[in-house]
């Protein structure tokens, strides 16, 4: 779980969640910091259930006009054979007013 937080007064914002570093996307990947090659899928959700995928164009989401924050909600999906390790990976988020 994780938390944007934005001020925005005169619309809704349509907010962007970029796809991974490496492009991938629906699922995204997280890439071992220290092995090359290794990849741990995952995803961003604009909902707690986790049905909603939060990302770029039509999976962009309109946030209310206001000054508040917006919940990003995470999942890395089971049954993936990985190497224990620290993975990492670089979103950005885009603001379309």
């Amino acid at each position: 779980v994780g938390t944007i937080t934005y001020s925005c007064r005169a619309v809704d914002p349509l907010v962007d969640l970029s796809a991974s570093a490496n492009g991938a996307y629906r699922p995204r990947q997280m890439v071992e910091a220290f092995a090359f090659g290794n990849t741990l899928s995952y995803d961003l959700y604009f909902d707690a259930a986790r049905t909603i995928v939060w990302g770029t164009g039509a999976d962009a989401q309109t946030l209310p006009r206001q000054n508040g924050s917006a919940t990003v909600y995470g999942r890395i999906f089971a049954g993936q054979d990985v190497d224990a390790g620290f993975y990492l990976d670089l979103i950005t988020v885009t603001f379309n007013f």
